[in-house]
């Protein structure tokens, strides 16, 4: 069991060690607060994947308490999502950017580039050109849908300036 903290430490528990009586070590991964944390499902269970406020995402051995990758997801956002996808790729994410990342030993994927084993960069305001968001209205009050509201009920069991 993982458990990051505010001061870019990662506590690690083994309870078929000590049956969560007391913690098994504790991790320096940044000097930032540690945001998400994930396992590496690597086949002996020993490592984990740790993203920090300052944008780096670290895998930790957790028998060795030793950092043996870093990787930069962003130099302006705090990597506050991580997941593997069904490829075990790690996918790293914040309020700027998701990144799906290569393999081991390539180079990281570039926010710039749109590859399907690179990152993708997106903005809440991207709208491609073929899907255009209809406006909503709100309830409408056509009389031939039957979907007018009730509002004199609500009224009738409320007291003035009750609602």
């Amino acid at each position: 069991m993982l458990c990051g903290m505010g001061e870019g430490v990662v506590t690690v528990w083994r309870p078929e060690m000590n049956d969560f009586a007391d913690q098994i070590s504790r991790v320096r991964i940044s000097k930032e607060p540690v945001e998400s944390l994930i396992s590496a499902l690597d086949s002996e269970g020993d490592h984990f994947w740790a993203g920090s406020f300052d944008g780096t995402v670290s895998k930790v051995n957790t028998r060795s308490g030793k950092v043996v990758e870093k990787r930069v997801h962003s130099e302006t956002d705090e990597v506050s999502f991580l997941d593997l996808d069904h490829e075990y790729r790690m996918i790293s994410a914040g309020m700027d950017r998701l990144t799906i990342w290569k393999e081991a030993g390539d180079a990281e994927s570039s926010g710039d580039e749109e590859d399907e084993n690179d990152s993708v960069s997106a903005t809440s305001g991207d709208v491609s050109s073929e899907e255009e968001e209809e406006e909503w209205t709100g309830f409408g009050d056509d009389e031939e849908s039957g979907n007018e509201p009730d509002v004199s009920s609500a009224e009738a069991s409320c007291p003035a300036g009750r609602f």
